[in-house]
């Protein structure tokens, strides 16, 4: 019995862990010390801030209706179709093309930045600063290309600002502000990066997964998430690195020269996420010129992408845009082993089941030195009762002889939980995997699954899509889902039994029904993985008990 008690009791745990991840995770986020050692908490606001404040434009314009309501310039490239607000020179306007929004033919492509009247409010805004005082900018047009835009700006007299907007092959767009003074006395500016998103309707996508703001500066990695961030994070002096906003699958961040030393401040106002940077003074000599050049990533969070800009603009650690977690070290070697096996197979699918199938190769002798130790603790089951009645009561006693019994056996009561522990780790790690690549976005395997980094689309109990009815999510059983449950009953039923009382057989028989409701809400690649892993350890079991001897 105590070998069944024990696999009963690694089970619970299992389900625990499962449970409390989650909530783990989100309160190691608030509680993250990496934020709180170099950036200071201040429930105060800046009076600079009142800059800021004028952007905060709260309107009911759907996207649509307020890019046509403005005068606008547009550019673009292959991957993505831009515009900016003309006189104001805002950066308000990036769609994907590339990318579409669901799995709908018809739907609309992913639009990153919208217009700042409009209910989808998010924009890029370099403003100069002058004595204390945000300049308003007006711009004309000087030259429009197909990929890049260039602006002209009268600050002052005898002092001008030429801006040019242009796009890489991808999803870059650089920003170069060139201060022209031809003016008898040198002037002294500041630049400010504004990056905001209004945040009213944020629907967060899992609790796993980091939205709202993302840094890497001083060489650490700064995350303040949509619904914690109350009080303004902020930190000076920090030279290089980037900074941005981020939900699950897309990122909007600015790279600057990696030389200059900025301040950060990263702050919820009302509906609005802001992100904000601010360089130390711009001094132009008179009749003298000065370029400060700032390049925006507006795109997806693609490993490979991230990489190649992280080389080409000498950027550091921009792959940790991408919310790899706590286990970083193992989440993005098995992100690249499915990207590998995806090459292979053309099938992020058939990649997982591979996956799943070399994993299993790995720990198979583990997997037979369990089977053995589940056997030796059944055949230990008639002693141990004999040991029970001569114990009585005393349980302090019985648990003396227990172990003695063990060690003359040679026999470890967590030898069957071992091959279950080692899972663990893989399954969080796909877990996550699956939630923030976007290479999991939209990826199908066959069938009704067109997409394994969402749920099992269908139901049971609306007999999968045939009765028109919408359910609520935790009746959202499918296909997938219902064969995990049965392959872990399956399995169930092929480990020892003997010595279990009818309560304890009740409660096992409960848990394949719990893990088919848990296992509903899961990205359908990870319930693959978990059914297919099932599936082996029954043959497994099974060609154990066919060829060896008790």
């Amino acid at each position: 019995m105590q070998d069944q008690s024990r696999f009963f009791v690694a089970i619970l745990a299992s389900m625990a862990v499962l449970f409390g991840f989650q909530y783990f995770q989100s309160y190691q986020e608030q509680k993250n010390p990496k934020t709180s050692q170099q950036m200071t908490h201040s429930p105060h606001k800046d009076p600079s801030l009142e800059t800021i404040k004028e952007h905060s434009i709260e309107s009911n314009l759907t996207r649509e209706e307020a890019l046509k309501s403005s005068n606008r310039l547009f550019f673009k490239n292959q991957y993505v179709s831009a515009s900016i607000l003309a006189k104001q020179g805002l950066l308000d306007d990036v769609t994907l093309n590339d990318y579409k929004q669901t799995l709908d033919p018809n739907s609309p492509f992913v639009s990153l930045l919208s217009p700042e009247n409009s209910q989808q409010s998010q924009y890029i805004d370099v403003q100069w600063i002058k004595n204390d005082q945000t300049l308003q900018p007006r711009f004309r047009l000087l030259n429009q290309f197909s990929d890049k835009i260039e602006l002209i700006w009268d600050m002052d007299v005898n002092v001008q600002l030429k801006r040019t907007y242009q796009l890489d092959d991808l999803y870059v767009v650089h920003v170069c502000d060139e201060v022209m003074n031809n003016s008898d006395e040198d002037i002294k500016l500041t630049q400010k990066i504004v990056l905001s998103k209004n945040i009213k309707n944020h629907k967060p996508a899992s609790s796993s997964v980091h939205e709202g703001v993302v840094a890497y500066l001083n060489e650490k990695l700064y995350e303040g998430a949509v619904d914690k961030l109350k009080d303004e994070l902020k930190t000076d002096a920090a030279t290089g690195g980037w900074f941005g906003l981020t939900d699950q699958f897309f990122l909007v961040c600015a790279i600057d020269d990696q030389k200059v030393t900025k301040d950060f401040k990263f702050e919820k106002l009302g509906d609005f996420l802001k992100a904000t940077s601010t360089r130390y003074h711009l001094d132009v000599p008179s009749k003298k010129n000065a370029c400060v050049e700032t390049k925006f990533f507006v795109g997806p969070k693609v490993v490979k992408v991230l990489d190649k800009y992280e080389s080409i603009l000498k950027v550091p650690h921009l792959d940790l845009a991408v919310d790899f977690g706590w286990f970083y070290f193992l989440t993005k070697p098995l992100f690249f082993a499915l990207e590998k096996l995806n090459d292979i197979f053309h099938n992020l699918g058939w990649a997982i089941i591979i996956l799943t199938i070399l994993f299993k190769l790995m720990t198979l002798p583990l997997g037979y030195k369990s089977l053995r130790s589940m056997r030796r603790m059944k055949s230990l089951q008639p002693q141990l009762e004999q040991l029970k009645q001569r114990c009585g009561n005393d349980q302090m006693k019985f648990l003396q002889k227990q172990r003695e019994l063990f060690k003359k056996e040679k026999v470890s009561p967590m030898g069957g939980c071992v091959p279950m522990l080692l899972q663990a780790p893989l399954f969080f790690c796909l877990y996550k995997v699956f939630l923030i690549s976007i290479e999991m976005r939209h990826a199908p395997f066959f069938g009704w699954i067109r997409d394994l980094s969402a749920p099992d689309p269908l139901s049971v109990f609306n007999l999968f899509g045939l009765l028109p009815i919408t359910l609520p999510s935790f009746l959202q059983i499918g296909p997938l889902p219902l064969l995990m449950g049965l392959t872990m009953l399956i399995q169930q039923r092929m480990s020892p039994q003997a010595g279990m009382d009818e309560s304890q057989r009740k409660m096992m028989m409960i848990m394949p029904i719990m893990f088919t409701f848990l296992f509903s809400s899961f990205p359908a690649g990870l319930v693959l993985y978990w059914t297919l892993s099932n599936v082996l350890s029954i043959i497994q079991q099974y060609v154990f008990e066919k060829t060896t001897k008790a």
